[in-house]
């Protein structure tokens, strides 16, 4: 069963889905070859990527979801995919732009994506 996202201990409002990439980070050494065409450097790990998708909410929710995404620094807690393990780390805030509905005052869905602070 995959555990619940929370970010600072709480849980979002209206979040569908989160996906998880691990993206390669590379030392400032790292480039391709002009002779041999070769990706060459220092290979440092991985960094955390999440994108979270959310579906249509109300402005209650979704000033909820702004109070916590919309700060410097979060703490997310998230199962890791390949090892089901649950991992708390920091991630970038990130701001959040939706379309607010005809219907009720209502916000379309929409997705962010957040990048930790530090890698794995």
């Amino acid at each position: 069963m995959i555990q619940e996202l929370k970010v600072n201990g709480s849980s979002l409002k209206r979040l569908l889905e989160y996906e998880i990439s691990n993206e390669p980070l590379w030392a400032s050494d790292a480039g391709r070859s002009n002779m041999t065409g070769s990706y060459t450097g220092t290979f440092n790990g991985y960094l955390p990527s999440l994108t979270l998708s959310f579906g249509d909410m109300s402005a209650e929710d979704m000033q909820y979801n702004c109070n916590l995404l919309e700060q410097p620094i979060v703490l997310v807690s998230y199962e890791e995919k390949k090892t089901k393990e649950l991992l708390t780390k920091y991630f970038l805030g990130t701001a959040i732009s939706t379309k607010v509905t005809s219907y009720k005052g209502r916000y379309e869905g929409f997705s962010i994506s957040l990048s930790a602070v530090s890698k794995l």
